[in-house]
């Protein structure tokens, strides 16, 4: 492969080389970068090509297994916390049913998660009214 072929002009597009000004003039220069130079050049070795592709392949199923076992655990773990809290909601609940009286109604409950809220605020009078106020 010639490095280079005088051309006063554009040509057209050939591969292995590229168009451009340089110190031998203008013209089609050899491009090192492509495929059909380094191939000539002893430099593109298809079987090194072959063997990176096939590792980069391979660390890239290694990743998405990786990634997949992450969210599992998460889950996993997620599961976990939910069953305790709701043994330790149902195990709380029962204890303070029994202690507050048969029908239940001291305990408060958040809107949102429907968990018990344990804290406990002096309420006024207005605050009294008010509440009342609402759930009518």
């Amino acid at each position: 492969m010639a490095s280079f072929e005088a051309s006063s002009k554009w040509r057209g597009a050939r591969p292995g080389y590229v168009f451009t000004t340089r110190e031998e003039g203008t013209g089609y220069y050899a491009d090192p970068l492509s495929a059909p130079a380094r191939r000539d050049a002893g430099g593109g070795d298809d079987d090194e090509r072959k063997r990176r592709k096939k590792e980069k392949k391979k660390r890239k199923r290694e990743k998405k297994r990786e990634k997949r076992e992450r969210k599992e655990r998460r889950k996993k773990a997620s599961e976990k916390k939910k069953k305790k809290r709701k043994r330790s909601d149902s195990s709380s609940s029962d204890s303070s049913d029994s202690s507050s009286g048969s029908d239940g109604s001291d305990v408060v409950r958040s809107a949102i998660s429907g968990k018990r809220i344990k804290m406990r605020v002096e309420k006024s009078a207005d605050d009294k009214a008010q509440e009342e106020g609402r759930k009518a």
